[in-house]
């Protein structure tokens, strides 16, 4: 699809992102670890504290494409939310712009999910390392097979032209499951509280799911979490990816570069004072190159040169849960792991209960690996070394891109910082020839 192919583009445009490790991508779990769905998932819940924003988007995006596959005369019992009261009428305009503004809306999900070439890609992800999707981005009663409808019958229904259905034609479709989405996600005592949807979406989505089941009922609460999913989160989860090493173990190396500098900084002045001659000073050279590298890439949150296979050097707050809390009462080091996606057939069982639509709130606290990355220091988190395999060849290619970028421009400036040096007079106060 042209429309889904320009948001990918726009996407990969953000920064440096590489267009393997676009939202599409992810979002399908088609992106390999550590940049996979379930590796998402753990960003939100672990880092950012929104997993409910991801939950939810997944949930409307099966819900629509559940909604593709029903009866016409299913539809017909929950038309499309029309905002416009009938007691305040509005200008043909604002009805049209309406009709418009939720149509792009409801194009922009289409172009996520590519519900036409939905089939050709359940043939690329059989072939595919990668397992299936996680049961919730699938249909539970539609088979893989079936082929959705356009977008003109989801966004408007159509005249019964098929058998009957032989369900009681005055309840809605999925009502039950609208009222528990509302009371799960939107309500204010709801166990996942989308507490970045504004109040005005809030109480429109609680309004119109009382008087339709049509996703359009739902849709100001999806193109929110949506835009924050794909303008905040994700930007961030990729930069978070980046990222080989730990928040302690950067500050040490930040903190070591740092000291080398300063030595050059010092080394250099000591010549300048002597009465050596000017291209002494060269040597700082050796000095302030390696050490400024060190930052430029720190800075990006990579920890020098990437290990192939397995380079992701975390401490136990990028790890996974489960690992940190077996590295923390176990002596063992360098103990390469991977998540459960690598599996070559994984199960529904085998996801994490977060990608699941219903349950608890969204609370780590009481774990118990928690008390235990607490309770160590800043030295213990710095030096312990935790492996997690990558798969995702343009993840490394990444992070040998900011390796090479903070080699250059590293020399770029440490080589300003020498020449510049060299034009200092000489002091002559010792060492004088």
């Amino acid at each position: 699809m042209a429309y889904a192919d320009s948001l990918t583009r726009s996407n990969a445009q953000r920064g440096d992102i590489p267009p393997e490790l676009s939202f599409e991508e992810v979002i399908k779990n088609r992106a390999a670890p550590p940049c996979s769905l379930n590796d998402f998932m753990d960003y939100l819940l672990y880092v950012e504290h929104n997993a409910e924003n991801l939950q939810f988007f997944l949930w409307y995006w099966d819900y629509v494409q559940r909604w593709s596959t029903l009866l016409p005369r299913q539809k017909a019992l929950s038309p499309p939310w029309n905002p416009d009261q009938p007691g305040n009428p509005q200008s043909r305009f604002v009805k049209y712009s309406h009709r418009r503004e939720r149509h792009q809306k409801m194009s922009k999900i289409l172009a996520i999910m590519e519900l036409e070439s939905e089939r050709t890609a359940a043939a690329a992800e059989a072939m595919s390392p990668l397992p299936p999707s996680p049961p919730l981005l699938r249909s539970p009663t539609t088979p893989a097979s079936a082929s959705p409808l356009p977008m003109s019958s989801i966004l408007s229904p159509t005249e019964p032209n098929g058998p009957a259905d032989w369900q009681p034609f005055t309840i809605p479709p999925n009502s039950s499951e609208l009222t528990r989405i509302t009371r799960h996600y939107l309500s204010p005592s709801s166990p996942r509280f989308l507490r970045l949807l504004p109040a005005r979406d809030r109480e429109t989505c609680l309004v119109a799911s009382q008087h339709t089941t049509h996703p359009s009922a739902l849709l100001p609460a999806f193109s929110a979490v949506e835009a924050s999913l794909r303008d905040r989160s994700h930007p961030a989860f990729a930069r978070w990816s980046l990222r080989n090493a730990g928040k302690a173990r950067l500050d040490l190396v930040r903190a070591v570069a740092g000291l080398v500098v300063a030595l050059g900084a010092v080394l250099d002045a000591v010549l300048a004072l002597s009465g050596l001659p000017a291209p002494w000073r060269v040597v700082c050279l050796g000095l302030w190159w390696p050490a400024m590298v060190a930052l430029w890439a720190a800075g990006r949150g990579v920890k020098g040169m990437p290990s192939r296979g397995s380079n992701n050097f975390n401490s136990a707050e990028k790890t996974r849960p489960g690992r940190a809390a077996r590295s923390t009462s176990t002596s063992s080091t360098a103990t390469t792991t991977t998540t459960t996606l690598t599996a070559a057939k994984a199960t529904p069982s085998q996801y994490k209960p977060s990608l699941q639509v219903f349950g608890p709130p969204n609370d780590f606290s009481h774990e118990p690996w928690v008390a235990a990355h607490q309770a160590q220091g800043f030295w213990a988190k710095a030096v312990r070394q935790e492996t997690v395999a990558v798969n995702n060849r343009a993840l490394l290619a990444w992070q040998d891109r900011v390796v090479f970028v903070s080699v250059l421009w590293g020399g770029v400036v440490a080589t300003a910082v020498t020449v510049a040096s060299l034009f200092v007079p000489v002091g002559g106060l010792f060492w004088a020839s």
